[in-house]
């Protein structure tokens, strides 16, 4: 939905804002307790983490050879996850 949205122009800019605002209070909200999250601006953890899976989408649209879905999952998993891990 991303990439077609940059692709539509400024149109649908303020949706695709939205949704990503909507999805960054979803992720600070469930990552708020986590001791690591705390030592973290928590607002551009959540974009960073949706820019990294946004990427691993955009890849798995564009590349001739996609990566299999599970090998997306368990990247995106290790992110979230590494994200808190020290």
């Amino acid at each position: 939905m991303h990439l077609e949205v940059r692709r539509a122009g400024d149109c649908l800019t303020t949706s695709r804002q939205a949704a990503v605002a909507a999805l960054t209070r979803t992720i600070e909200s469930n990552i708020a307790d986590l001791p690591e999250a705390t030592k973290a601006n928590q607002r551009l953890l959540a974009l960073g983490m949706i820019g990294a899976v946004q990427e691993l989408l955009i890849e798995w649209v564009l590349a001739e050879d996609p990566p299999p879905v599970a090998d997306l999952v368990e990247t995106a998993t290790h992110i979230f996850h590494r994200s808190f891990v020290t």
